[in-house]
């Protein structure tokens, strides 16, 4: 299925201002070792890996909570997009593969599935280099890299200010020096339009919107505040979106 934005807007709107109201604290994260990248379900890990590895990481860094950065996140890892069964080693992935055929899928159709939902996905080495295996090791991983390791990897982006793990950095930078975003209140707008998150954060008089574009469409946002009334904190365009009156126009996965 496509992913339902509208449903997942209201998820992280029920568990933040739900915990919130019950001085509770939440984790933050969008990665485990048991799910696929978080980047090839909600964002584009094609054309827009960028702008949407940046966005999927401003959306919860920014919130109330601790935030937790899986391995690769931080420079974009995506989905395995192993085509041959033979490259999985996840049981779970294997034994499906079987159910589904059993049920009428081909094995092409067997292995689109698998590469949505493998817990593969998230296992595969760290992609450190260019270098064979990513540079995670001199011998056999026990599962194979991705085979895009060459151009998405760590050391490629250590030096690179405008990098994926250059924006993390800055997340984590802002967190620590603006207590609006570690200490804050938090309430969310409900009368967006479908695919843009948008919430509030307050302290002590200060007020920090953010705005997220979950998808790969221009949509057009009412901020009633207006957003060129203010600094922008962070951004994963160059530019300022723009704005008119009272809305805001979002790019793909601005």
């Amino acid at each position: 299925m496509p992913a339902d934005l509208k449903a997942l807007g209201k998820f992280f709107a029920d568990w933040q201002e739900g915990m919130q109201g019950a001085n509770a604290w939440d984790a933050l994260f969008w990665d485990n070792h048991d799910q696929p990248r978080a980047l090839s379900r909600f964002g584009d890990d094609g054309k827009f890996r960028d702008k949407s590895a940046k966005l999927l990481a401003g959306m919860i860094h920014l919130m109330r909570g601790t935030p937790y950065i899986y391995q690769g996140d931080e420079i974009g890892m995506t989905n395995t997009h192993f085509h041959d069964i033979t490259r999985y080693r996840d049981v779970e992935s294997k034994n499906y593969y079987e159910i589904l055929q059993e049920r009428g899928l081909s094995g092409e159709e067997a292995i689109t599935v698998i590469d949505e939902r493998s817990r593969d996905n998230g296992r595969t080495p760290m992609q450190w280099t260019a270098d064979v295996n990513a540079g995670f090791t001199t011998g056999t991983p026990w599962i194979e890299v991705v085979d895009n390791f060459d151009r998405i990897n760590a050391a490629s982006q250590m030096e690179d200010e405008n990098s994926i793990f250059a924006f993390y950095k800055e997340l984590i930078s802002l967190r620590k020096s603006h207590k609006i975003i570690s200490d804050g209140t938090i309430s969310f707008d409900r009368n967006m339009p479908e695919g843009i998150i948008s919430y509030t954060r307050e302290y002590e008089g200060k007020t920090l919107k953010v705005w997220g574009n979950m998808t790969e469409n221009e949509i057009q946002a009412e901020c009633k505040d207006g957003v060129d009334r203010g600094d922008i904190l962070i951004a994963n365009y160059d530019d300022a979106p723009y704005t008119k009156d009272d809305t805001v126009v979002l790019r793909p996965y601005e």
